[in-house]
């Protein structure tokens, strides 16, 4: 594990704001921009003061940074395998004045666990979710690295992400619907109690993305939760929606 260099040239960045520019987070140049993905992942990390959170392929640091702003009192740590981001994410944890309760940095989830960075409370991610062989990998190598299984696969980030996780402590992972399978699979190998909540683009339309929540050595079976839906008929968010993506609301997994 490799923290960040305060030596190493910064990449050129862009800064952007989330939550209403509430937060602003550096990001690459022309590059990826923080998708509202990360901020609903966010939002359904309930923690109490104290508790360590675990982002595994923290990017930019906006899931890190949105649970640290909406939850004072928790630490989360962010671990990348891309060193420029991990610099980029720590400047945007300087900049929200959030250095303190956010640190980043430099590993690869299927390495093995550094001292200190196991027996977390929580782990959350959004793992890389393209398959190389889905023919849509982007010519873009920082996109491609963050979407598409190049180095690793779904089997080994979820086992990186078990090992840094406490008995009885959760994992939290946004995925492509349609591998919902795949997802479950991985994560039943060493959890139980997976509750699954689809996010609805619209009415009458099939969910693109879930949010699958498990608790490690538990032996509770699968529960479909009913979801939320993202936008309205006319293309606009839902009022839940906004709450979440504007206002910072969190969002609940107990049903």
């Amino acid at each position: 594990m490799t923290p960040v260099n305060p030596k190493a040239p910064m990449q050129d960045f862009d800064v952007h704001g989330i939550l209403d520019s509430k937060l602003t987070i550096r990001q690459p140049h022309g590059g990826e921009r923080v998708a509202i993905d990360a901020v609903l992942l966010a939002a359904t990390i309930d923690a109490k003061p104290g508790e360590r959170i675990l982002d595994v392929g923290a990017g930019s640091g906006a899931v890190a940074l949105c649970i640290a702003h909406r939850l004072p009192g928790v630490h989360v740590t962010g671990i990348e395998n891309d060193d420029g981001l991990v610099k980029l994410a720590s400047g945007s944890a300087k900049d929200n004045q959030l250095a303190g309760a956010v640190s980043f940095y430099c590993t690869d989830v299927t390495e093995k666990p550094a001292d200190g960075m196991d027996g977390f409370d929580q782990v959350v991610t959004n793992p890389p979710f393209q398959s190389p062989s889905s023919g849509s990998v982007s010519p873009y190598p920082a996109r491609a690295r963050a979407h598409t299984e190049q180095n690793t696969t779904l089997a080994l980030w979820i086992e990186g992400c078990q090992r840094r996780l406490r008995e009885g402590g959760t994992i939290t992972v946004i995925f492509p619907a349609d591998r919902l399978d795949q997802l479950l699979y991985e994560l039943g190998k060493e959890a139980g109690d997976l509750r699954v909540f689809p996010l609805w683009p619209k009415a009458g339309k099939a969910a693109k993305r879930v949010i699958v929540r498990a608790k490690r050595a538990s032996g509770a079976p699968v529960r479909m939760l009913a979801g939320m839906l993202l936008h309205r008929s006319d293309g606009r968010y839902t009022a839940e929606a906004e709450d979440i993506l504007r206002r910072g609301a969190a969002l609940s997994l107990s049903g």
